[in-house]
């Protein structure tokens, strides 16, 4: 797909997901001008999930973006949690950090994504978490990142995801998209 192709969508994408839900349709068929590849893969974007939809009403723990949390010790460069390697670290926020390693069983590079011990231990931050594997793993789209595995280690929760190389997204994203 190309960057002029996939800026269309995302202008449209956003435009639409603005309007009452019963306008969309009829929005995205009417802005597509006949593309039917171009109206389907809008439409797959705007495609409601129920169990995803619900998790993404639901308001982010205030406390979470207030008070930076230190992650779990066990998650250091080189450790081995489970089967996997970690490698470096990727980022870090308010609920943890994501870190890229090495599935040794499959000799696969991954990302994981660690809830702080600190948050894995309250029962609210603990199952948010929870329900953001569930509703990744409910999601299957070429846009939305692969979840391989949920686990536990000595506390702290943690995701393995499929790792997608490249550069971190607030240095692609442009702040006009949305505003169509």
């Amino acid at each position: 797909m190309t960057a002029d192709r996939w800026t269309m969508i995302e202008k449209l994408y956003h435009a639409a997901a603005a309007r009452a839900e019963e306008d969309r349709d009829a929005f995205v068929a009417a802005s597509c001008g006949g593309d039917r590849d171009l109206e389907a893969e809008v439409l797959s974007l705007l495609e409601p999930r129920d169990e995803a939809v619900a998790f993404l009403e639901v308001q982010p723990v205030s406390t979470a973006t207030q008070v930076p949390v230190p992650l779990h010790s066990r998650f250091r460069i080189g450790s081995l949690v489970g089967p996997y390697r970690i490698e470096s670290e990727l980022g870090a926020g308010g609920m943890g950090a994501v870190f890229l390693a090495t599935d040794q069983r499959l000799h696969r590079t991954v990302a994981i994504k660690v809830l702080s011990a600190a948050l894995s231990s309250d029962p609210t931050h603990r199952a948010r978490f929870l329900e953001e594997a569930r509703a990744v793993s409910a999601l299957s789209h070429a846009n939305i990142v692969v979840l391989y595995d949920i686990a536990e280690h000595e506390g702290a929760d943690y995701l393995v995801l499929e790792y997608v190389r490249g550069v971190p997204l607030s240095q692609i994203i442009v702040p006009e998209i949305g505003r169509a």
